[in-house]
């Protein structure tokens, strides 16, 4: 009995759980279905934009070699040096005809040096007006050709590519070539398989001229549509969505989008909607690109194999249920059997568990306790040695009572070793600090050059006191991650090192280099006797001095600990090695800043 109601109690949550399950995994599958669709409509979308730029530039270029052409046609220039504005249609006419064929040429000037136009070829009834269009002011100023996208009166977007004309070498005028971008727009949509249309903002449009443009008698609703924006090119729209309030609900939402775009539904049609701003050659934003895609196949293709998927799994679930209610009464019992021993076990588990947490807080007073004892010894010892070696400076500098030889001597032996014994105190409570995980790291940009210069500036005076050289190895400038103060401290102990256990007029080299794993290393190099290798991997270790009995070099023990200890904090690494010659290396590694500033 009491086997029967554990079971039910097991059974019951797994098949909510169950349950769950599957109607979670239907709602994400499809969710990843349709983000994949996405993905993949957003991947053609992030194209769309440099495509049609590159479209537009390749018209451009070729335009430029027809100007060129026209430039140089023997009739045109004696038309134009005369001043003959019917010899000049007459002579350009065919060339309008033959360019508007075969390249769908649809704007054809003649412009004064003034920038007023002398001909229209496409409209020679007009003209002696004057130009105020950006190509052609920037033509005008560069000498050079102009090209780019500008926005003509009824909102269409012209290509626009304005040359100055020299005649024997010298500038007699400019002409002038546009084309409509609508074919742009028409293979964009059926190179990417997409829909686009073209938006113009209303500020940037005369109403009344705009209106005129076509007798279409909804004119006025096309306009009014949007709050902000015109539909320029309706017609494309039409063969994709018929209802024509559908359309431009359709249009409103793929304006909402920046770039990625998003996904859309109209009544039982599912689109991928987005949109990018255009840009005219002036660098102002006229309008806007509005693209969809009918994804409706897809999704409908998807929704379908999700229910499919969701049937299997059902069937797969209920039978996976009967057998887990068979199984569990059978693992049931051999899991009775078991639960005796397993009590036992974490009984046991716990009481270690325990002794560990008291161990743990025994250790962490402790830990505690020595760092608030070096503080306060630090505190406590400094304020009397402080006193010592002020008072021993006032002795050495008293020009009354001036001291002997052996009393200077016996000063100089109180005054090295305070500084000694304040050195020792500093280092022990900055090993504290760092123990106790007080201290503050802060990353930033490293100039290895400016750090190595001051490194060696600091110990210049102590190297000289011994004739030991300084010379810095620097292959190329770089910059590195650490914190710079904490690293410039840990450079100053190689380098102080250096000096204390080099030879009488030895050499110091301070190097820096990128290693193979994209990492910089900064190097401190003595020409001392070195180290013996079964001792390297010892040097690091706390108050442990190498031959520290027979030395005559002063020092606390713990500088290398604080250098490993502030290089690991700040992600860098650090070692040592002795030179092939003799002295040792001692090197840090860090890794590359992304920003150099």
């Amino acid at each position: 009995m009491e086997i029967e109601r554990i079971r039910n109690k097991i059974v019951a949550p797994a098949i909510s759980i169950l349950c769950l399950t599957l109607i979670l995994a239907y709602v994400l599958l499809n969710r990843l279905q349709n983000e994949h669709i996405i993905q993949s409509q957003t991947f053609v979308h992030e194209h769309l934009e440099s495509f049609i730029e590159a479209e537009i530039h390749e018209d451009a270029v070729s335009f430029i070699d027809l100007i060129n052409v026209v430039k140089n046609d023997a009739n045109i220039q004696q038309a134009w040096q005369n001043k003959s504005r019917d010899d000049l249609y007459n002579a350009s006419k065919s060339w309008y005809q033959a360019i508007n064929k075969n390249h769908r040429i649809t704007h054809f000037y003649f412009h004064h040096l003034d920038k007023t136009n002398f001909l229209r070829v496409h409209n020679p009834q007009r003209f002696g007006d004057d130009i105020g269009r950006h190509t052609l002011r920037q033509a005008a100023q560069t000498q050079q050709t102009s090209f780019g996208v500008e926005l003509g009166t009824f909102g269409y977007l012209v290509l626009r590519i304005v040359s100055p004309w020299f005649i024997d070498g010298q500038l007699v005028g400019y002409i002038e070539l546009g084309e409509e971008t609508e074919h742009i727009l028409e293979k964009s949509s059926a190179t990417l398989e997409t829909n686009i249309v073209t938006l113009i903002n209303k500020d940037k449009l005369n109403k009344n001229e705009w209106l005129l443009r076509t007798a279409e008698p909804d004119q006025d609703y096309l306009w009014n549509a949007l709050p902000n924006h015109v539909l320029v090119d309706s017609e494309r729209i039409k063969s994709s969505i018929s209802n024509q309030h559908g359309r431009f609900e359709l249009i409103k939402k793929g304006l909402n989008p920046q770039l990625k775009g998003e996904l859309s539904k109209d009544q039982n049609d599912y689109f991928f909607t987005g949109n990018f701003p255009i840009v005219d050659v002036a660098g102002t934003t006229v309008g806007a690109y509005v693209f969809f895609s009918n994804i409706s196949a897809e999704i409908k293709h998807n929704q379908q194999s999700t229910k499919v998927l969701f049937s299997s799994g059902a069937a797969l679930a209920l039978l996976l249920f009967f057998f887990y209610y068979y199984y569990v009464g059978r693992i049931e019992r051999a899991q009775n059997k078991v639960l005796q021993q397993l009590q036992q076990e974490i009984d046991n588990r716990t009481q270690i568990q325990s002794d560990l947490v008291t161990a743990k807080e025994f250790a962490e007073k402790a830990s505690q306790a020595k760092s608030e004892f070096l503080s306060s010894m630090s505190h406590e010892l400094r304020t009397p040695l402080n006193a010592v070696l002020g008072f021993s400076q006032l002795l050495a500098h008293d020009t009354e009572n001036k001291l002997s030889a052996d009393q200077l001597e016996s000063l100089g032996y109180i005054q090295d070793s305070g500084q000694h014994l304040l050195g020792l105190i500093d280092s022990v409570l900055d090993l504290a600090t760092i123990e106790s995980g007080h201290i503050n790291i802060t990353l930033e940009s490293v100039d290895t050059d400016d750090l190595l210069l001051k490194v060696a500036s600091s110990i210049k005076t102590q190297a000289a006191k011994r004739q030991i050289t300084i010379d810095s190895q620097i292959s190329d400038k770089y910059y590195l991650t650490a914190d710079y103060s904490k690293l410039k401290q840990v450079l100053l102990n190689f380098a102080s090192n250096a000096v204390k256990y080099n030879n009488e007029g030895g050499l110091i080299i301070l190097s820096c280099e990128s290693t193979a794993d994209d990492r910089i290393r900064l190097s401190v190099t003595d020409s001392g006797d070195g180290v013996d290798e079964s001792l390297i991997a010892s040097l690091f270790e706390p108050f442990n001095r190498l031959d520290k009995a027979n030395s005559s070099v002063q020092g606390t023990g713990i500088g290398l600990t604080i250098c490993k200890e502030l290089v690991t904090l700040m992600g860098g690494e650090i070692g040592v090695f002795n030179n092939a010659d003799h002295g040792l290396t001692f090197w840090v590694e860090f890794d590359i800043a992304k920003d150099k500033h």
